[in-house]
């Protein structure tokens, strides 16, 4: 029974070269892991943040966010070769996201507050409140990684 492995060192290092050449222009992987990151937040509004979210106060049925899609159908994905975006134009996404306190916005002309009632939390983006991804989005991204380099060899 063998009390030892060699390695061929040639072997490594060809293998760490092709690797790091398909890596020259990495603007596809940084694309896939912005998709994975997009698949991320579409499931958390599929799922109602995996059952997390609040139900909603003023409509039996239906699943919070999801009225009219708009915010669901916003996303969108660009990469370079340095980074991965996902982004919405969609103005009130981050209120949603994060929540907001009755008033917390302040008042309108008539003094009423803004927002006129509390807005629970429904988390869907792959960030925490201080910009730190969240680990089981890091674990997906991570996966679109390997898998890159898995279709490469």
């Amino acid at each position: 029974m063998p009390t030892n492995a060699n390695v061929n060192a040639q072997q490594v290092l060809n293998r760490i070269d092709t690797l790091l050449k398909q890596l020259e222009n990495p603007q596809r992987l940084m694309f896939s892991i912005g998709e994975t990151l997009k698949d991320y937040i579409l499931e958390e509004f599929d799922t109602s943040g995996h059952g997390t979210w609040p139900a909603l106060k003023f409509r039996k049925g239906g699943k919070p966010l999801m009225d009219t899609r708009r915010l669901y159908n916003s996303f969108t994905t660009h990469a370079t070769a340095n980074s991965a975006t996902v982004s919405t134009n969609v103005e009130y996404a981050p209120l949603q996201n994060y929540g907001a306190l009755q008033g917390s916005l302040g008042q309108t002309s008539r003094n009423t507050p803004i927002p006129w009632g509390d807005i629970p939390a429904r988390e869907f983006l792959p960030v925490d409140a201080s910009g730190q991804i969240k680990p089981d989005a890091l674990e997906r991204v991570m996966e679109t990684v390997q898998r890159y380099i898995n279709r490469r060899r």
